[in-house]
């Protein structure tokens, strides 16, 4: 079986050893020490260099683009998320997320079991409330 293969080799986040400029707006600095996103031009050794605001929409649509290569090569696991994100949650689990935002002392995402930090909290179906 042949190995998977790494489709974003070229794109990659490195700690800038020196002071950089953004390619998206010339006036952000990169200052060493900083991580930056990098993304190689395979036409030649150059690459271009983005400060971490202008890396986040950059990422964003990256992340549609293959939410949306996913669901028309399989649209499938559509259906199977609609139908988990349906199911009750259960005593136990909100017993388990109250203990959790007692001890962190502030909302916890219950899927993830993170802290929410802009202070939502995720209701019993599945959707956002806001506080």
């Amino acid at each position: 079986m042949a190995k998977v293969r790494q489709i974003l080799k070229h794109v990659h986040v490195e700690i800038a050893k020196g002071t950089r400029r953004c390619r998206r707006n010339r006036d952000h600095r990169i200052r060493a020490g900083e991580p930056c996103l990098v993304i190689r031009d395979d036409a030649g050794p150059y690459s271009k260099n983005y400060c971490r605001e202008c890396a986040l929409p950059i990422l964003k649509l990256c992340a549609a683009d293959l939410r949306r290569f996913r669901d028309v090569l399989f649209p499938d696991l559509i259906e199977q998320a609609k139908t988990v994100a349906r199911r009750p949650v259960t005593t136990e689990a909100v017993t388990i997320r109250k203990d959790v935002e007692r001890i962190v002392g502030r909302p916890v995402n219950v899927t993830l079991g993170v802290p929410i930090r802009d202070r939502r909290i995720v209701s019993d179906a599945g959707g956002e409330e806001k506080q």
